[in-house]
């Protein structure tokens, strides 16, 4: 361990990347996952049927359902499926307005943002990184955090309000559309996402506050005290060594570490 350093300030250099890591998983995971939303048929217009009602599970890019027959015609079961599958063969085109495209843009642009500064954050601790760059880290991943937050307009975009799924039943089954409630709900991915937002803010609070990574490499001081002695016939001998380890003044700030040979 570098002189002068306690484990608990090495570990404080590791706070901002172990939470920004855990941003980029919660993140990436609840935008690419098929369960950011859900809607369902309601139980009142199923007709007296006693099995369970159909609910849609629908990502930005994938859905599935809980269908794991083939008694109805998205019968996708617990596997996600692009939206491109829905009667490919059939041509089918389904529509996605703006407010989803925005959500993807920033599904993908904020784990590439976050991912170059999780990296420095990962590689810092080992090596001297200047004040002003693991500032600036921090702030790259708070602005992460504000662009996880975009992605949750998700819930306002047609992947809610008017799914390519609902617009798939609307052509080819449209008596089965009529027993979906028009209620769109945030599911497991969506709260990954919120917690994604609120870790990215942090990982950049820890940054801005905590001190940037010094290692000091440089190898401690060590003297000796040698007492000599002169026999009757003029020689020298060495009667008692006394190694005393020295210690390093402080480093100047920001200074590279210096490597010594043994």
């Amino acid at each position: 361990m570098p002189e002068g350093k306690s484990y608990k300030d090495l570990l404080s250099f590791y706070v901002p990347g172990i939470l920004a890591f855990f941003a980029a998983l919660f993140g990436t995971a609840g935008n690419l996952y098929c369960e950011t939303v859900q809607f369902s048929q309601e139980s009142s217009k199923l007709g007296g049927d006693d099995g369970d009602p159909l609910i849609v599970y629908a990502g930005m890019w994938t859905f599935r359902t809980n269908d794991k027959t083939s008694a109805t015609s998205l019968s996708a079961g617990p596997i996600c499926q692009t939206y491109d599958s829905l009667l490919a063969t059939e041509g089918f085109d389904y529509e996605i307005d703006s407010t989803t495209r925005l959500a993807m843009a920033f599904a993908i642009i904020t784990p590439i943002l976050g991912g170059l500064a999780l990296f420095l954050a990962c590689a810092g601790p080992c090596c001297n990184v200047t004040t002003s760059r693991w500032r600036a880290m921090g702030a790259i991943f708070a602005l992460s955090g504000i662009f996880q937050g975009i992605t949750l307009v998700v819930l306002n975009s047609s992947i809610c309000n008017h799914n390519p799924v609902e617009q798939y039943l609307q052509e080819y089954d449209a008596t089965l559309l009529e027993t979906f409630s028009s209620d769109c709900k945030a599911d497991t991915g969506y709260h990954l996402s919120i917690a994604a937002v609120a870790l990215w803010i942090l990982a950049g609070l820890a940054a801005l506050v905590l001190p940037s990574p010094h290692v000091d490499g440089r190898q401690p001081q060590v003297s000796q005290a040698v007492t000599y002695q002169r026999d009757e016939n003029g020689n020298v001998t060495e009667t008692n060594v006394v190694i005393v380890k020295g210690t390093n003044p402080a480093p100047p700030k920001q200074a590279k570490p210096i490597f010594v040979s043994s």
